[in-house]
């Protein structure tokens, strides 16, 4: 920028009736105060203050105003005829042209994404008599996927067995011939395994091409039943064609019971309804649950069992039914699931659920692999944003001690997993979830790109369409080591990511969750009965806070929080569990609705 310069200030005033002229050199731009300037050129010039003050803080005032803009018209000026000396005018106006279209949203010229008609087809269709036909079809897909993940699993235990069996006879060989083998193993699995998963990924693809073609088959041909019904001798003879056409479709589909779902007798099981706030109180349903967290995403028998046919025909579960009604609607259902660090690693609890995932296929949403991947991408780019603000803090003394998570993680990945368009009651799951620059990739080759290691209390959301009762699948972030220490607080970054997810879903207008009480999904010697109470007890005020929160902003919102306690936990366990459920709601009357594990309380 150009240097400041010197200009000239004149003021003119009647002093005992003689004219006077006050002068002084000023500097432009000028940083200093307008009123204590204007009062040392009173006093050096020996000026009454209480006669020419506001009229010479005035004059001062507009003075140092024009010169300031002349001054930078002329820097202005300057700059253009540089541009136009040097040849370089054309290059200016360009990034001009491209900093105001990426900043300012007046000048961005936005462009229309053509919608997706397939949402709006299965809508129909799915609240329509054509729904025991659409189900039936994705049940006999998912049987097909189920025969293809079953013998890569016993490809892949064979090859394990026969592996163990030549290691045994290498007991007796050197070091270096041990090593050799066990390479070629890791190689032989490597290649077996990838095999198995393009060939997994190949039928996934062949099945959503054809249920997507089959369903617009389908509505095209009931459109066209309806609008030709009543025309005419025409009409009925469309009519009757469209019908046979639907017979033919469904010939080799079996007969669909819809099969009585039976809790097991030993689950315990208790219901709350609770009311809060202040003036204009809520209702919100809260349920205690004992069981396995991995049963909400798949049928807990085995899949060839669970559609066995009775009398030629099969067996679905009513809860099946309610997931895919709901699945374009405001009644969706999310799962807080805890994830290790590694976005590139599949082990654990996420293997098992990565593999419920692959049971069937996902006709509406990318595969868990290609949603895993576009998230690897996402933490990229955070984990550069919190390096850059790590490295602004070297040297410099700043007062903030909060941890990394200060950044916002959750604004990058879970508006990209949920809709942001949140206008109709249809479109909470629509959008897509795919970057553009990013290509679908396997789980093996996600493996071998370089891993991005998340923060505890980070979380990333995938959606998913097939899987048994819910929809939305929050990931938090989380390891052993914090999750057993019995000094967790509500400052810890993974109770701040727990109540990030519930602002989440709240405003993706998703106000039913499922989450893990003890913030794991397996008992442990460690957790002691104190040890889950105490746990409880943070984890129960922690979500009435939010609740209470939300009730400012979403007074006639209605939430249903299930929380789940993991299997193994004593009856005992279970009953203070409750018991401070209770306390920390304020149970004010109790009633009993079915046997001493299960019931109903009423919490104001």
């Amino acid at each position: 920028m150009a240097s400041s310069c010197e200009v000239e200030f004149s003021f003119d005033y009647k002093s005992r009736g003689e004219s006077k002229q006050l002068k002084a050199s000023l500097p432009i731009p000028y940083e200093g105060n307008i009123r204590e300037t204007a009062a040392r050129l009173m006093t050096i010039n020996e000026i009454p203050s209480h006669l020419f003050e506001e009229e010479l803080v005035s004059a001062l005032g507009a003075f140092i105003s024009e010169e300031t803009r002349k001054w930078r018209d002329r820097i202005g000026d300057d700059a253009i005829l540089k541009a136009f000396e040097g040849g370089t005018i054309d290059k200016q106006v360009n990034e001009w042209v491209s900093r105001y279209t990426h900043n300012h949203a007046h000048f961005t010229t936005l462009k229309k994404v053509p919608d997706d008609p397939f949402p709006s087809i299965y809508l129909q269709l799915v609240h329509s008599p054509a729904l025991t036909t659409l189900l039936q079809l994705e049940h006999t897909y998912s049987l097909s996927m189920n025969d293809i993940s079953s013998a890569a699993r016993n490809a892949v235990t064979n090859m394990h067995k026969k592996h163990d069996k030549e290691l045994e006879n290498m007991l007796q060989k050197t070091d270096t011939d041990v090593n050799k083998l066990m390479r070629q193993h890791v190689f032989e699995k490597k290649e077996l395994e990838d095999k198995w998963m393009l060939e997994i990924n190949e039928q996934q693809n062949v099945q959503k091409r054809e249920y997507r073609d089959w369903l617009s088959r389908l509505h095209e041909e009931l459109y066209e039943e309806t609008t030709t019904t009543g025309g005419g001798g025409g009409g009925k003879k469309q009519k009757s064609r469209k019908k046979s056409a639907l017979a033919e479709l469904q010939s080799n589909q079996q007969p669909m019971m819809i099969e009585d779902v039976q809790l097991p007798n030993e689950r315990m099981e208790e219901s709350f309804t609770i009311y809060l706030g202040a003036q204009q109180k809520s209702s919100h349903s809260l349920r205690l649950i004992c069981s396995n967290i991995i049963s909400y995403c798949t049928d807990s028998r085995d899949p060839a069992a669970a559609s066995a046919d009775i009398a030629g025909s099969m067996r679905l579960n009513p809860r099946r039914i309610e997931t895919a009604v709901s699945l374009y609607s405001t009644e969706l259902t999310a799962l807080i699931l805890n994830t290790d660090r590694e976005i590139n690693t599949i082990s654990g609890l996420k293997e098992v659920f990565a593999d419920c995932c692959r049971l069937s296929t996902d006709f509406h949403f990318p595969s868990i692999d290609e949603q895993l991947l576009t998230v690897q991408g996402f933490a990229t780019e955070i984990k550069e944003t919190r390096e850059t603000m790590k490295g602004e803090k070297v040297g410099g003394d700043s007062t903030d001690t909060t941890s990394p998570n200060k950044i916002n993680f959750e604004s990058s990945l879970s508006n990209m997993s949920l809709s942001p368009d949140r206008s109709s009651a249809n479109s909470s799951l629509l959008g897509s979830l795919s970057n553009p620059g990013l290509s679908p990739k396997s789980v093996s080759s996600l493996e071998t790109d370089e891993g991005v290691t998340l923060e505890p209390g980070d979380f990333y959301i995938t959606r998913h369409s097939n899987l048994s009762q819910v929809h939305v699948i929050c990931h938090l972030v989380s390891d052993d080591k914090a999750i057993l220490n019995p000094s967790l607080n509500t400052r810890h970054p993974i109770m701040l990511g727990l109540r990030n997810i519930l602002r989440t879903l709240a405003r993706n207008r998703i106000h039913k969750v499922i989450i893990p009480l003890l913030l794991t999904d397996q008992m442990k010697p460690d957790m002691t009965i104190n040890w889950c109470l105490k746990r409880a007890e943070l984890v129960f005020k922690s979500v009435k806070g939010f609740l209470l929160e939300s009730t400012t902003w979403q007074s006639d919102q209605t939430w249903t929080v299930q929380f789940l306690l993991p299997e193994g936990i004593s009856d005992d366990g279970f009953e203070q569990i409750s018991d401070l459920l209770s306390k920390t709601y304020r149970t004010s009357i109790s009633r009993s609705l079915s046997g001493n594990t299960s019931g109903v309380r009423i919490v104001n």
